[in-house]
């Protein structure tokens, strides 16, 4: 219905309209339908609104609402970009879906398509880092491409068995990332004070030219490989891609790596050149050399900050349910009875074990550990939210250190039971949230920490002396 919107054969490409002349085409057939069985129930309107927002572009819908010359003009870029003149100038990000089914190792069914984000340096026209992965493109995929960018690069074995060298790296003048808005928001709340960030129009693959070439070639690589999904809108297609579906993610990933470092960084380009001789000679000839990559900036780069703030007291500071407490950070800062601080909380969506805290008026950042290490160590944010999740369905809001210790043990069987799925969305998310240790013989054990917990938030409450709490009691 969507794509008969597109065509032109609704009234308008709206929501509304979509959703009307799907409720038409439902209520024709199931007055067709012989049996009730067989009557398709019609979607509801916030359904259809996720849909259309997905597959239609704001370029599309003002096409159809302005014409295409006004559209034209208003994603037409107005300014100029700065032109890269030597290596690390600017850096282009973009993202792209491998449109290759990728297999879980365990079961061998296909599970969903990875996806990459590329970072290339314009001036040598060069790849300097990427990030593949079985999330779906996001601010933490860009993250993870830039971060990959700047720092060092391990050798790659090509198909021939010789060893490559991946050169790339160093931080950019200016890095130009996708118009998305997860990008916008994901940045923007960095405070990279690094380097110049900038965005680039929706429908405008010229301003970042240089990326959109290496997706052209990547993807015509990928076509060849098998699992290929095939054009898009064709289920017949879709099916045989699955069907043909033979790498698991990390075998994906060196064959990608083996094309891009082991041939395409090696192929001539109109000069003769290959691209890695260009960026040697690049660098050869530029006197900015590159700057040693700075491992803490970096890992907060991939770290997710949280919206507003939290408050920092003698209990610690609460955060996804967890408490993050260091007793002689807080002693130091914060030196009195009742003391509290207002901070912003940035974690890693790899490992949820600790927490990174800005102090106010300062460029501060301290480092928080879990009280509650045991559960959180080596646990991922998506995997905890599974966790959160599965206590929220039970009716717990508030669930206890023993209770999310018995909801992981839980998930680690629904885990096993989502990857042996015919629903291709659970095994998606059982890929996604990966390998969960069982840790159920540790609930006992966890359940004194627990209360002792509990016992220091008591603690922690101060009273006046004009309390009920400081009366003494009446004598008899």
């Amino acid at each position: 219905t969507i794509f008969q919107a597109k065509q032109g054969e609704l009234t308008a490409l709206q929501v509304k309209a979509v959703h009307a002349e799907m409720s038409h085409q439902i209520n024709v057939r199931n007055n067709e339908a012989d049996k009730p069985s067989a009557y398709i129930p019609a979607p509801s309107l916030s359904t259809v609104n996720r849909r259309f927002n997905e597959s239609v572009s704001i370029f599309e819908r003002d096409v159809d609402r302005l014409g295409i010359k006004a559209a034209e003009r208003k994603h037409k870029t107005t300014s100029s970009r700065p032109s890269a003149e030597f290596p690390g100038a600017i850096y282009e990000f973009d993202d792209l879906d491998t449109k290759v089914f990728a297999i879980d190792e365990r079961t061998g069914l296909p599970w969903g398509r990875p996806f990459i984000t590329y970072g290339v340096d314009t001036d040598p026209d060069f790849p300097v880092g990427l990030s593949i992965g079985k999330e779906r493109r996001s601010a933490v995929s860009a993250a993870a491409a830039l971060v990959h960018s700047i720092g060092p690069k391990s050798a790659v074995v090509g198909s021939d068995g010789k060893v490559y060298q991946w050169r790339g790296g160093g931080y950019p003048c200016i890095a130009i990332f996708d118009n998305a808005l997860y990008n916008n928001e994901r940045i923007v709340s960095l405070n990279v004070d690094l380097f110049d960030v900038g965005w680039t129009r929706s429908r405008t693959p010229t301003e970042k030219d240089r990326v959109e070439y290496l997706n052209r070639q990547t993807m015509a690589f990928l076509r060849t490989l098998e699992g290929w999904r095939g054009p898009k809108g064709d289920p017949d297609a879709i099916k045989a891609g699955m069907a043909t579906a033979l790498f698991s993610m990390e075998r994906l990933r060196l064959v990608h790596l083996n094309w891009l470092i082991g041939t395409y960084i090696h192929e001539p380009m109109g000069d003769g050149f290959t691209r890695d001789q260009k960026y040697q000679a690049c660098h050869q000839l530029s006197f900015r050399g590159p700057l040693p990559a700075d491992v803490r900036r970096l890992r907060m780069l991939k770290m997710r900050r949280f919206a507003g703030t939290s408050t920092w007291t003698r209990s610690g500071v609460h955060v996804i349910g967890l408490t993050y407490q260091d007793e002689d950070l807080y002693r130091y800062w914060i030196n009195r009875a009742g003391g509290s601080l207002k901070v912003h909380v940035s974690i890693d969506d790899d490992d949820i074990g600790q927490i990174l805290i800005d102090i106010p008026g300062t460029d501060l950042t301290l480092e928080l550990p879990c009280l509650q290490q045991d559960y959180a160590r080596g646990l991922t944010l998506y995997q905890h939210q599974l966790i959160r999740k599965l206590c929220y369905e039970r009716k717990i809001h508030h669930p206890s250190l023993v209770e999310m210790y018995t909801a992981r043990h839980d998930l680690c069987v629904m885990l096993q039971q989502w990857r042996e799925s015919g629903k291709v969305r659970e095994r998606c998310k059982a890929a996604r949230a990966g390998d969960i240790v069982d840790a159920k013989g540790t609930v006992i054990l966890e359940a004194a920490h627990d209360a002792e917990i509990g016992c220091d938030q008591i603690d922690s409450v101060e009273m006046g002396q004009d309390d009920v709490g400081w009366q003494d009691p009446i004598p008899a």
